[in-house]
C-alpha cells in the first residue's frame, strides 16, 4: 500500500519536474526532482527495513574487493548528495578483500558513507580507510569532520528512527540508515563501532571477521 499510495505519485512528480528543467523554471524543476527522488529513496528504505533479513541474506558469502565495492556505492549514492566523489578520499593501498555477503556489506557502506557526507562540515572531505587487522579481519573506517557523538549518542543513533541534531542543520533521512547497516553487518558476523577520534571528527568502523587473499593469492599484510 505504501508503495502504491506514495511512491507511484512521487514518480509522476519526478517525471513532470524533469519536463520543467529545460525551461525557465530550471532551478525549481531541479529542486523538485532532487527532493522527490530523495523522498522516494527514503520510502524504499522504509519498505526494506521490515524485511531486510529475508531479502538480502539469501546468497551466502563471497570474496569481495572492498575498493571496488566502495566505488560502486559512490556511483549509486542518492541524488540529494551533490558530487560525492569530489568530497571523498579512499585509502586502500593493499587492495583488501574480505569474505562476506556482498549485499550486506554494500548496504552498510552505503548507509554510513551517506551519513558521513550529509553530516560533514562544509568544505571538508570524508576519508575511507580500508585495512587488514592482526586478528585476521578487515576494518573499513569512514571518517568525517563534524561533532563527535558521545558513546551514548552513538548507541541511540543505532536504533530505528533515532535522529541526532547537528550544528549544520537538519539532513534528509528517516533515521534508519545506521540501523540497517548494523543489521546487515551483524548478520554477517561483524560489527559497527565508534572509533577513537578527535572531538571535531567522527570515525565509524565496519569490523569484518574474515580477511581474504587478493587476486594474486597473496596473504595480505596486517595493520593494527
Amino acid at each position: 500500500a505504501l508503495s502504491h499510495e506514495m511512491i507511484t505519485p512521487l514518480n509522476g512528480i519526478v517525471g513532470y519536474s524533469e519536463l520543467l528543467e529545460p525551461e525557465n523554471a530550471t532551478e525549481f524543476g531541479s529542486r523538485i526532482t532532487k527532493l522527490s527522488q530523495g523522498m522516494i529513496l527514503m520510502l524504499q528504505k522504509g519498505l526494506q527495513f521490515g524485511s531486510l533479513k529475508g531479502t538480502f541474506y539469501t546468497f551466502g558469502s563471497e570474496a569481495v574487493g572492498c575498493r571496488k565495492l566502495i566505488d560502486e556505492v559512490i556511483a549509486g549514492l542518492p541524488a540529494f548528495i551533490d558530487s560525492p566523489a569530489d568530497h571523498l578520499s579512499i585509502h586502500d593501498p593493499r587492495n583488501v578483500h574480505t569474505l562476506i555477503n556482498r549485499a550486506a556489506l554494500k548496504i552498510a557502506i552505503s548507509e554510513i558513507l551517506e551519513n558521513a557526507l550529509l553530516y560533514r562540515q562544509p568544505g571538508s572531505k570524508v576519508d575511507v580507510y580500508v585495512s587488514a587487522k592482526h586478528s585476521g579481519g578487515v576494518r573499513i573506517a569512514i571518517t568525517n569532520k563534524g561533532q563527535r557523538p558521545t558513546t551514548a549518542e552513538f548507541q541511540t543513533a543505532l536504533k530505528p528512527y533515532a535522529r541526532l541534531d547537528r550544528a549544520n542543520g537538519p539532513v534528509p533521512g528517516l533515521g534508519i540508515g545506521l540501523t540497517r547497516a548494523v543489521d546487515a553487518i551483524t548478520e554477517s558476523g561483524g560489527e559497527i563501532i565508534l572509533l577513537p577520534s578527535p572531538p571535531d571528527s567522527v570515525s565509524i568502523g565496519i569490523e569484518l571477521p574474515i580477511l581474504w587473499a587478493n587476486s594474486n593469492s597473496e596473504r595480505l599484510g596486517l595493520a593494527s
